[in-house]
């Protein structure tokens, strides 16, 4: 009789068991990637929020420098290249926006250029690329050579 009853609570306390880890979610993403803001390094935009703001936040203060103008109004500039979140709270806790913010492209990495130990590092977005380490030299110009369908090329410099 006492050994059905311990079997009987182990049945059940088994079965409670499995029945959470059924129950278990995995993890949701808590913003819309679609809520993105690209910056270039040095860029400012301003931006408005619907409503009073009590904090913003964002972990990588390297990436981005956000400062007020009003309690609704705030300046976001690319400090460096990388992409950070951004969360803003409202003066009772709520969360009234998050979102992404990315300064910078993505990094293209070209090998084999004279001169260059490893590769050259070309920082690209969708209007362009330009030279990802700062402490060499950018170009001032950009020139684009298109073949002629009878021979040669025409060169077109952009400054």
């Amino acid at each position: 009789m006492l050994l059905s009853g311990i079997r009987r609570w182990f049945a059940i306390a088994a079965l409670m068991l499995l029945a959470d880890a059924a129950f278990a979610q995995p993890p949701r993403e808590v913003f819309d990637y679609a809520k993105t803001i690209r910056l270039q390094p040095g860029q400012t935009r301003i931006f408005q929020f619907d409503e009073a703001v009590a904090e913003i936040r964002s972990p990588d203060e390297n990436i981005l420098d956000i400062s007020p103008i009003t309690d609704r109004t705030f300046t976001f500039k690319g400090r460096g290249t990388g992409t950070t979140m951004v969360t803003v709270r409202s003066a009772d806790g709520r969360v009234v926006s998050r979102f992404q913010v990315v300064v910078g492209g993505h990094l293209v990495k070209i090998y084999g250029l004279a001169d260059e130990p490893d590769y050259v590092g070309f920082d690209c977005h969708e209007y362009g690329c330009g030279r990802s380490d700062s402490s060499q030299a950018k170009p001032t110009s950009t020139t684009v050579r298109k073949p002629l369908p009878g021979g040669g090329f025409v060169d077109r410099t952009y400054q």
